[in-house]
């Protein structure tokens, strides 16, 4: 005969044999502790006893030895004697109810004597004596969210594995509670709790971190990724009553849960190879380029990454003005870098962009590595020997020797854009500032000169500034 009954803390399995007039007992370990370790399981005499049990009246022992050193804590004497008066009750029944004519639902009802842990329908969470728990877990994230609920601090006296104890952190407050492991080692109940409050609710709770906030905000956040930070306010102070430390953990909140359902940075860089196959494949005659770390053989890091489709630069050559513009950008992601770009002005005056590369920061190494593939790409297509071609960029150092030396042939011109910048930090004047932008306007000489001339007028050193032989401009719009 053979019985077997599964409920929601341990599993026991009896087996009886009538072979020799002996009954044989083997017993299923409960289910494997938070930190993983398998508990086993040896008999003494008819009684089968598993290490839990014996790490059970060993946690006992201890909390009665560290007992009398909390002389601090009024409460600690009685909750070891609680424990140790629950490790006498079971040594007198044991024998009783664990037997091989014993029913396995008088032993549960004995040893996991309580009521079992759930939240009500609204999330909320109501804490009494006797409660049990599946594991330590669950009760540090049922006692977490039930200060936060409640509104009020808590100082953990002991958050172990073997017991967790916790009070109200305004002195004088004679809120606590503490609950430690039931005899299967693996479950939690509480032993001993004082739910009274003389204390005054606040919304601001250390214990409503990144991770709690992600938690309570999934739903809004996998609906809006990017909800803003007031919106997300308003949402824990209607739901929970709650203001948030600080905008920081609205950011990390917003984050974790966009790992969690698009996955993170680190891991979307394991997949740029398959993605640059699959754009030569999806794309033939396209150039993608990437470079890593040598260094790094085992687990290369990455560095460089350019991207040029096949339509883009046939487009620039069979429907574009020859005239492109290169420049770069930082990127605010969490890992950085900068984005370098080359971008033309097709035949309705659009933006018309032809290739891009991420790259470690901006300087000239970067800048050859994007220009010689950006060259090879646009030579596949058209030899520029015979063809004229403009560049033009800001006054990035040693740009232009990049320039001239993969596009010997294309005239090199500077933003106007930018060189305001630059001319607006030495000559701090308005009406110098209208003078070049109306001669930087000009499309005929006269007009350009005629500026010119009034503004040398006004400062003779700005001008001879701006028509410096090192300076060429051209403003485009």
């Amino acid at each position: 005969m053979a019985s077997q009954t599964q409920l929601g803390f341990i599993d026991i399995d009896i087996q009886h044999s009538e072979r020799d007039g002996k009954s044989n007992t083997n017993t299923v370990p409960a289910r494997d502790n938070v930190a993983g370790e398998e508990e086993g399981i040896h008999s003494e005499g008819d009684v089968v006893i598993s290490e839990s049990d014996d790490e059970w009246y060993q946690n006992i022992e201890d909390d009665e030895n560290e007992g009398d050193s909390e002389s601090n804590l009024d409460y600690a004497d009685e909750e070891e004697r609680n424990d140790g008066s629950e490790s006498d009750q079971l040594d007198e029944s044991y024998d009783q109810i664990v037997n091989v004519n014993s029913n396995e639902e008088i032993y549960i009802d004995r040893v996991m004597r309580g009521k079992i842990f759930e939240r009500a329908a609204d999330g909320r969470v109501q804490l009494e004596n006797g409660l049990l728990f599946l594991d330590v877990n669950e009760f540090r994230e049922a006692l977490q969210d039930y200060t936060i609920q409640e509104g009020f601090e808590i100082q953990r006296i002991k958050n172990e594995k073997a017991r967790v104890t916790a009070r109200c952190a305004i002195n004088g407050c004679t809120w606590r509670i503490h609950a430690s492991p039931t005899p299967d080692g693996v479950s939690y109940k509480i032993k001993t709790y004082n739910p009274d409050h003389n204390c005054i609710r606040t919304i601001r709770n250390s214990n409503a971190n990144s991770t709690w906030i992600a938690k309570r905000l999934q739903s809004k956040l996998v609906a809006d990724p990017e909800m803003s930070y007031c919106s997300m306010k308003a949402e824990l102070l209607e739901k929970y009553g709650l203001e948030p430390a600080n905008n920081m953990q609205l950011y990390r909140a917003r984050r974790r849960v966009k790992e969690e359902n698009q996955g993170n940075h680190a891991k979307s860089y394991d997949k740029l190879p398959a993605w640059a196959k699959l754009a030569r494949v999806t794309n033939p005659g396209s150039v993608v380029k990437m470079e890593v770390d040598a260094r790094m053989s085992a687990n290369p890091l990455f560095k460089r990454f350019f991207v040029c489709f096949d339509a883009m630069k046939k487009g620039f050559v069979r429907g574009c003005r020859p005239w492109f513009g290169i420049d770069g950008c930082h990127l605010k992601g969490t890992y950085g870098g900068v984005l370098l770009s080359a971008v033309a002005i097709d035949g309705n005056k659009g933006m018309f962009p032809i290739a891009f590369a991420v790259v470690e920061v901006e300087c000239i190494d970067s800048w050859k590595f994007f220009l010689r593939l950006l060259y090879e790409s646009l030579a596949s297509v058209r030899e520029w020997k015979d063809h004229p071609l403009t560049i033009m960029s800001d006054m990035q150092k040693g740009l232009g020797s990049a320039v001239s030396e993969f596009f010997p042939y294309a005239k090199h011109r500077y933003c106007c854009h930018h060189l305001l910048n630059n001319f607006k930090l030495k000559f701090k004047s308005l009406i110098k500032t209208t003078k070049y932008w109306t001669a930087a306007k000009a499309y005929n000489n006269f007009v350009f000169e005629k500026n010119m001339m009034q503004l040398r007028t006004i400062d003779n050193e700005a001008a001879d500034w701006l028509l410096s032989p090192k300076k060429t401009y051209r403003n485009v719009g």
